[in-house]
């Protein structure tokens, strides 16, 4: 292509482009505002889907405390047992303890907890 076409071409790109600025420029208040709303309704639904999927994933109370009174070293009754009961409380500490990838470490990781807080 030779630079005459090139240079029209550029300047044929940016008068399509200003076209499209001064149209965006020439909307009005409630226009902008209802584009907006509109954008932050399709956030908020991603925003929503998202945690919903994230949320499935994290195992219940009742499942973690299943998990663990099968480890070796808890004792049902036990301070410690009791620690956990109250740990699990808040479905955070749920995906904390889920993603620890082994007994030991889940062991490991409420030890280390009551050992600290309590």
């Amino acid at each position: 292509m030779s630079h005459d076409k090139m240079d029209r071409a550029t300047s044929s790109r940016k008068r399509k482009s200003s076209a499209g600025l001064m149209r965006e420029q020439q909307k009005s208040g409630p226009e902008i505002i209802s584009a907006s709303i509109n954008n932050l309704v399709s956030w908020g639904h991603e925003e929503e889907d998202r945690c919903a999927s994230s949320s499935a994933d994290i195992p219940s109370i009742s499942k973690c405390i299943r998990i663990v009174r099968s480890l070796p070293g808890i004792m049902r009754g036990s301070q410690l047992y009791f620690y956990v009961v109250q740990y699990m409380q808040n479905q955070q500490n749920h995906a904390l303890f889920a993603d620890m990838d082994t007994p030991k470490k889940k062991f490991g990781l409420l030890q280390f907890l009551f050992d600290r807080f309590s």
